[in-house]
């Protein structure tokens, strides 16, 4: 997406540098991409929470070489769960007999968005 931008500021720069405009360019954002990012701050934020071997990761084929489902794993469409205090907050939840770890992240400085959540993974020691 190519924006012709003309503030006070690009305007003294193009004269400065005797250019006629100045084209920002910004790459394309699609819901995967922010999927992966939430998915990856979810994991880092557990590994520094936790520790590398105190839980099992679910999140690496997503993170590493961008394969499955990431809607699978990552989600941000609960209406009565507001976003947090803090921007990374850890929980666990039981879903059929299994306990999950959830990260619920919030997006601080845009305050319309959810709450998203991130299947981190499963509490206990990596093997």
């Amino acid at each position: 997406m190519e924006t012709n931008l003309d503030t006070d500021q690009s305007s003294r720069v193009m004269r400065s540098l005797g250019w006629k405009e100045i084209l920002w360019h910004s790459p394309g954002m699609n819901a995967r991409d922010v999927a992966r990012v939430l998915a990856k701050t979810a994991h880092a934020f557990a590994w520094y929470e936790l520790g590398g071997a105190e839980f099992v990761p679910l999140l690496l084929p997503l993170i590493v070489r961008d394969e499955g489902s990431c809607t699978y794993w990552v989600g941000g469409f609960e209406p009565r769960r507001s976003q947090l205090k803090t921007p990374v907050a850890l929980r666990e939840i039981d879903v059929s007999g299994t306990t999950y770890l959830i990260a619920d992240i919030s997006m601080m400085a845009l305050p319309h968005l959810p709450l998203y959540q991130v299947v981190v993974g499963l509490p206990g020691k990596a093997t």
